[in-house]
This record gives structure tokens, sequence and C-alpha cells, in this order.
């Protein structure tokens, strides 16, 4: 609703009817520059932590499909000097299957939405670029841990284990691999995006372009201009010829 007042005084060029506190909440929201940056980062965020989702989901459905071992059988083959896991216990498939696929995937949609709703309240255009990648750090901080703590030997060892799975080589079929695969995974993420951008947060983006409107028309003190993103281009340029 707020948005909507804002555009239409900036429509009319008429403002006696915008509460002073709209003003106020304005200023705050339009220190940005580059009103793209809250998509591109977001777009970037989500496109990013799906490809995690995606591989802790086609890692679950590969434990699922290591053989149950029965009482007294073997667990553990070596191959070619590399140890392979050919079966595993019912009990240890359960605890693989919780503590693997499903904690990632919980914490994985969790990340996301909590990511989302960190950039999206940022009001400053490098803290927008910041704060992606010190996430992305924090995302990966598990497999630098790794790298820094394990020897040389026992990397080596965990390189080399693999478990057959009888859904190890999963394939859905050429037409999936063609191209079908791809839009879907497109899909996925543009109704994520645009849940996100125009439902959970429309509200507040429409509150901000209302605000940007009125700008336009009736400038508001210690507000930056709106750029586009052929002048953020044109000036990045300049910077570069003269640096």
């Amino acid at each position: 609703q707020a948005g909507s007042i804002l555009q239409q005084a900036a429509a009319s060029g008429d403002r006696r009817f915008v509460p002073a506190d709209l003003e106020v909440s304005c200023k705050r929201q339009l220190t940005v520059c580059i009103f793209y940056g809250w998509y591109l980062m977001v777009l970037f965020w989500i496109t990013f932590m799906l490809a995690e989702i995606k591989a802790a989901l086609l890692g679950g459905i590969s434990i699922y499909g290591i053989s149950r071992c029965k009482e007294g059988g073997k667990t553990f083959l070596h191959r070619d000097g590399k140890p392979v896991i050919t079966s595993i216990y019912l009990w240890q498939k359960c605890v693989a299957f919780v503590c693997l696929p499903v904690a990632r995937i919980l914490i994985g949609m969790i990340v996301t939405y909590s990511g989302c709703k960190f950039l999206v309240m940022q009001t400053d255009d490098f803290k927008i670029v910041m704060k992606v990648l010190c996430m992305k750090f924090a995302v990966q901080i598990d497999e630098f841990m790794v790298k820094s703590l394990l020897t040389r030997g026992l990397k080596k060892e965990l390189q080399t284990l693999t478990f057959r799975s009888s859904f190890g080589k999963l394939s859905f079929g050429e037409w999936w691999d063609r191209g079908t695969g791809m839009c879907t995974s497109f899909a996925c993420i543009l109704i994520v995006y645009v849940f996100v951008m125009e439902i959970h947060f429309g509200g507040l983006f429409r509150f901000r372009w209302g605000c940007a409107a009125y700008r336009d028309v009736f400038p508001i003190a210690g507000v930056p201009p709106r750029l586009s993103i052929s002048e953020v281009l044109a000036r990045a340029m300049e910077i570069e010829y003269y640096s």
C-alpha cells in the first residue's frame, strides 16, 4: 500500500498526501544505487545453494541403493588395491541417510532462505556483494577444515574409498541429458527465485520501487541517484581506463 501511494504521488506530481515518515523510510531504502544488485545476487545465491541441495539428493539416492548386508557378511572388498563398500547393515544405512543427505538438504534449505533474507535486507551496494562471498565461504568451511586437519595419507584413503550402489550411475536417459535435466534445474531455480522476490519479499520491493519513482520526481536530500546497468558499466570502464 505504501508503494502504491508513492507511485501515485510520482505519477500525479502531488506529494501532499505522502506522510513524512514514508520519506524517512524511503531514505533508508534508497542508499543502494544499483537496484538490480539485489536481484542478481539473490539469483546467484539460490543457484549456488540449489546445486548443493541437488548434490545431497543424488547422494541420498546412491546411499539408498547400497545393498543390505546380511549378518556375518562382508561389507568391504578391495578392487585394484582400492577399498570398496559393497554392503552395509540396516542401521548403518539409516544413520548415513539421516546424517548425510537429509541433514544436508534441511540445512541447505534453511541456509538458502536465510541467505536470501540477509541479502534482501541489505541497503548498501558493496555489502550486498561482500555478503554473498562471505556466505559462500561459510557454506564451504567444512571442506576447508577437512583439507586442513586430515593427513595426506588419510585424505588419499578417503578419496579412493568408493561404494557399490544400484543407483551409482543414475541416469534418466538421453532425453534427460540432452536438455530436459538442465531445463528442470532452471525451472526449480526460477520457482524459488520468484517465490522469494515476488511473493515473500514482494511487498518490500514494491515499496522500494515506489520510493525510486517518488525520488525521481521529488529529490530526497542525502539519497544518491539510481544508476542503470549501462551507467554502471560506463563508470566501471571509466575507472578502468583512468587506473
